[in-house]
């Protein structure tokens, strides 16, 4: 009984070794406090892969309440410093044999391991540095990983590969008064092996609907007649205007600059009155992405804006009921990224 309750204690707090039995191949990734990457592929991976975040973490909590199985089987593994060996050790402890690799059709075991620093719920911080899992715990982890790897499993790796999420636009400072990009800075540092854009299928996805929203024609007449100000990235020639709902006003130069470059017009809520707005193509995108549905129901509800001009970025994905519910009642256009 003292053996269980300490097993189901371990799992709460995350440091119960995965369990290796009805898996083949298994990987690791490093989530700091809250990634909502994580989450979705665990729905999509199960056990074949080790989810790592701080011991602060609330998300672990909610994940281990998830995936779990009732407290039967370790969800995840939590760490309080991701430069603590200790704090590592007892993941391998008992599973030298274990299954901790992926093996290509050549036999070959891969040791692979991701890390994702994307911004907690903020997916528009293009160029913003991380606020939650920094390049220097990833490179900490990955390494701690790896000397493990060769230092405590009867089979040490083939090959090791290290795969790091982010915004690779976002500043790194090197010393000095200089900054350099993340992405340049992990080219110079090799900190990664493989860098993944995280900004880009959202760019791509917003860019996506730009082009297939039906302008409004009130929208150019009104700018016609009052010339709304705009930020960089101007064209002579706009294919459209569209009205950017968000309350971050750096966001907002960040994304009309943007879009701008790409011929498309972004004005604020407060250029043009909500009377006369109804049939403008519509960005929405609050704080969280409980604002952001909240402001959507009541534009909707309230005939403040069309329905099927409206796209709501929003960054969890612990919000699919609402979305249902949204999608079956008012129809909008949601993207889900």
């Amino acid at each position: 009984m003292e053996a269980r309750s300490r097993y189901t204690r371990n799992i709460r707090k995350g440091r119960e070794p995965p369990m290796h039995a009805g898996i083949d191949e298994r990987f690791f990734r490093v989530g700091g406090t809250a990634s909502d990457v994580t989450e979705l592929s665990l729905k999509r991976y199960g056990r074949n892969m080790v989810p790592i975040f701080n011991k602060v973490s609330e998300k672990r909590w909610y994940l281990t309440q998830q995936y779990a199985n009732e407290e039967k089987y370790p969800a995840l593994w939590a760490v309080r410093r991701f430069s603590a060996i200790k704090d590592w050790e007892n993941l391998f402890e008992n599973y030298e044999d274990g299954i901790w690799y992926l093996q290509t059709r050549a036999k070959k075991k891969i040791l692979y391991m991701e890390a994702d620093a994307t911004n907690v719920e903020d997916a528009l911080s293009l160029g913003k540095p991380s606020n939650d899992l920094s390049v220097r715990q990833a490179s900490q982890s990955f390494r701690i990983l790896e000397m493990f790897a060769h230092t405590k499993l009867s089979v040490p790796p083939d090959e090791v590969v290290r795969v790091f999420l982010a915004d690779v636009n976002q500043k790194v400072e090197i010393g000095g008064d200089k900054e350099i990009t993340l992405g340049d800075y992990i080219e110079e540092t090799k900190e990664a092996d493989i860098v993944v854009d995280a900004t880009a299928p959202l760019l791509e996805k917003i860019l996506d609907w730009c082009e297939k929203v039906e302008s409004s024609p009130s929208a150019e007449e009104l700018y016609e007649e009052k010339g709304w100000f705009q930020f960089g990235g101007q064209k002579e020639d706009f294919k459209k205007t569209i009205l950017f709902d968000t309350n971050d006003k750096e966001d907002f130069q960040i994304v009309s600059t943007l879009l701008g470059s790409y011929g498309y017009r972004l004005i604020d809520r407060g250029s043009v009155d909500s009377a006369e707005s109804f049939d403008f193509p519509r960005l929405i995108y609050r704080d969280s992405s409980a604002d952001t549905l909240s402001l959507l129901h009541t534009l909707v509800t309230r005939r403040l804006a069309q329905p099927s001009k409206c796209c709501i970025l929003v960054d969890s994905s612990k919000i699919h009921v609402e979305l249902d519910y949204i999608r079956r009642h008012l129809n909008p256009h949601v993207s889900k990224d």
